[in-house]
C-alpha cells in the first residue's frame, strides 16, 4: 500500500455528478456526516483540546470546516450513516493487517490521513443484517477488536469526532482515484462505498441488547399515535418552544417531543437530558407531579425513552435521514416508468416501487448488494425471482451470479434508469411515503387515469387501482 496524496486540478467526477442532477453537494454532506445537535466540537490547527459548544452546529461552521479554516468535531446520530476506525501513530503494515482481517477493501471503505502524522481514519459504511446500526451496536460489535487491535472506532454519542474531508484530511488515494483533491469528489466516492457488514466481524458480542434490560418496569406509549404520520412534529415543536400548555398532559408531551428527538437521530442519553432540561424550565405550573415529584418524573422520562427507543429499533422504523438513506425515496418520474413498465399490474408496480426506491441512493454505485430478505420481503418469496426475471427481460435489471450465503448478496444493477434527485423526491411527514399515498400526491385522479388507459389497463382494473389509491 502506497499513501500518496495528489493536488492536480483535473476534471471533477463528483462535481459534475451533483451539477448534473441538481443536488446540492454540501446539503448531501450534511446529511451523511453531520449530527448537528446538541453541542459540537471546535479545534484550530496546533490545538490539542476540542473546545465545545452547546449550540446547533450551523452550516457556516460546517462550511468552514471544508475550506480547511479550522476542524469540526461531531457526535454520532443514533443511526450514523458512516463510521471510522481511528489509528493513531500507526505503521502501513498495521493498517493493511486491519483491512484484510475486516475486509475493508478500495470498495468498501476509504483510508484518509488525520491530523498527527501516521495518524488515519479508515471510512466506511456499517450495516447490521442488512439494516441500519444504532451507535450502541455499532460500538458493541467492535468493541473487542478495538481493544485487540489499539485502535478506536467512531462516531461515538459522547465524544466529538472531527468531521471528513476538512485540513489534513487526505484521501490516501486507492488505485484510479489520483483525480480526487475536492471535498465534492470525496462525498462522491463515499456514496460508491459498498455498505460493510457488521455481523461478519468475528469479535462480535451475539448477545447484544439494544437497551439494557436493567429496568423492567414499563411505561406505555401509544406507538400508534407517535410513530403515525401527521402533526406530531408540529406539535413537538410547538411544546419545545412553549412548552405545556394544558395540566394533565405532561406524560404525551413528553412523549411526542422524544419521539421528535428520535425521528432526528438524537441518541438515547441525551434525549433523556433534553427532555428532562425542558420539563424543568417550561412546564408553565400545567404538571402536578413537577416541581412536586421531580424523582418520579426523571425516572419517567427514562422509561419512555426507552420505550420509544426500542420501539422504533424493533419495528424498523429509523429517524427520517436514515430511513430515507437506506430504504430509499422515489420521484414523479419514477413512477411514470414503473407503470409503464408494469402495464398497471399493482403487485409487479409494488415490487418495482421498493426495488427503485432502494436503488436510487445507491445508483452511483457499479452495482447494489441487494439481499434476497429484502426481495422476499417486497413480494414474497414464491414471486420476487419471476418479477426480476420480467425486469431482466425488459432491460431494466442485470442480476450477477456472485453469491455466498451469510456474506455475499447478489449485486443488482438497474439499466437505461435515469438516477434521480433527492431533492425532487415524493415524501411525507419527511419520510418515502406507501405507494398508494406516493401515487395520490404525484398525480391528479384524471392524469393517472389516463397513464393506465394508455398502457392498456382495463376499465375494471383501473376502477380498482383509483379506489385504493383515492378512496
Amino acid at each position: 500500500m502506497q499513501f500518496q496524496s495528489s493536488n492536480r486540478v483535473v476534471s471533477s467526477e463528483g462535481v459534475a455528478m451533483y451539477e448534473y442532477f441538481n443536488i446540492d453537494p454540501f446539503i448531501d454532506y450534511r446529511n451523511l456526516f453531520v449530527q448537528p445537535w446538541p453541542k459540537y466540537g471546535l479545534k484550530h490547527v496546533g490545538q490539542d483540546k476540542w473546545k465545545t459548544r452547546f449550540k446547533m452546529l450551523g452550516n457556516r461552521a460546517i462550511r468552514e470546516h471544508l475550506d480547511g479554516n479550522y476542524w469540526v468535531g461531531s457526535i454520532a446520530r443514533w443511526y450514523p450513516e458512516f463510521a471510522l476506525l481511528d489509528f493513531d501513530d500507526c505503521t502501513e503494515d498495521k493498517i493493511d493487517r486491519v483491512r484484510t482481517e475486516l475486509g475493508l477493501d478500495d470498495s468498501k471503505a476509504m483510508l484518509m490521513t488525520s491530523e498527527s502524522d501516521n495518524s488515519y481514519h479508515l471510512l466506511f459504511r456499517p450495516v447490521y443484517d442488512n439494516q441500519p446500526p444504532t451507535a450502541r451496536l455499532l460500538m458493541d460489535v467492535f468493541r473487542e477488536y478495538c481493544l485487540s487491535r489499539q485502535i478506536e472506532i467512531y462516531p461515538q454519542a459522547n465524544r466529538f469526532v472531527r468531521l471528513p474531508f476538512g485540513h489534513a484530511q487526505v484521501h490516501c488515494l486507492n488505485e484510479g482515484m489520483e483525480h480526487l483533491n475536492r471535498w465534492e469528489d470525496l462525498v462522491y466516492y463515499f456514496r460508491k462505498l459498498d455498505e460493510f457488514e457488521l455481523k461478519n466481524i468475528d469479535y462480535m458480542n451475539w448477545e447484544h441488547r439494544f437497551i439494557d434490560d436493567d429496568d423492567d418496569e414499563h411505561i406505555y406509549i401509544d406507538s400508534s399515535i407517535l410513530f403515525s404520520s401527521g402533526t406530531g412534529t408540529a406539535s413537538a415543536l410547538e411544546l419545545i418552544e412553549h412548552g405545556l400548555q394544558a395540566p394533565g398532559t405532561r406524560n404525551y408531551a413528553q412523549g411526542l417531543i422524544i419521539t421528535y428527538l428520535f425521528r432526528k437521530g438524537v441518541p438515547p442519553k441525551t434525549a433523556v437530558r433534553y427532555v428532562w432540561d425542558w420539563i424543568k424550565s417550561k412546564h408553565n405550573g400545567m404538571s402536578k407531579d413537577f416541581p412536586a415529584n421531580p424523582k418520579d418524573v426523571a425516572g419517567e422520562i427514562k422509561r419512555q425513552v426507552k420505550s420509544v427507543y426500542r420501539t422504533g429499533h424493533r419495528q424498523r422504523y429509523y429517524p427520517d435521514l436514515t430511513d430515507i438513506s437506506h430504504n430509499g425515496w422515489i420521484t414523479k418520474e419514477n413512477l411514470t416508468h414503473i407503470l409503464v413498465l408494469t402495464s398497471g399490474n399493482m403487485p409487479r408496480t409494488k415490487f418495482t416501487y421498493k426495488l427503485v426506491s432502494y436503488c436510487n441512493p445507491r445508483s452511483v454505485r457499479d452495482s447494489i448488494s441487494l439481499h434476497s430478505n429484502k426481495l422476499v420481503l417486497w413480494s414474497g418469496a414464491r414471486t420476487y425471482k419471476k418479477y426480476l426475471a420480467e425486469l431482466e427481460k425488459a432491460g431494466m435489471v442485470k442480476r450477477g451470479n456472485i453469491y455466498v450465503p451469510g456474506l455475499i448478496s447478489k449485486p443488482v444493477r438497474l439499466l437505461n434508469w435515469k438516477h434521480q434527485a433527492i431533492g425532487d423526491a415524493i415524501l411525507k411527514d419527511e419520510r418515502t411515503p406507501d405507494i398508494e399515498v406516493a401515487y395520490s400526491q404525484a398525480f391528479e385522479r384524471e392524469e393517472l387515469k389516463k397513464i393506465l388507459r394508455d398502457q392498456g389497463v382495463s376499465r375494471q382494473n383501473i376502477y380498482s387501482i383509483i379506489r385504493k389509491i383515492y378512496g
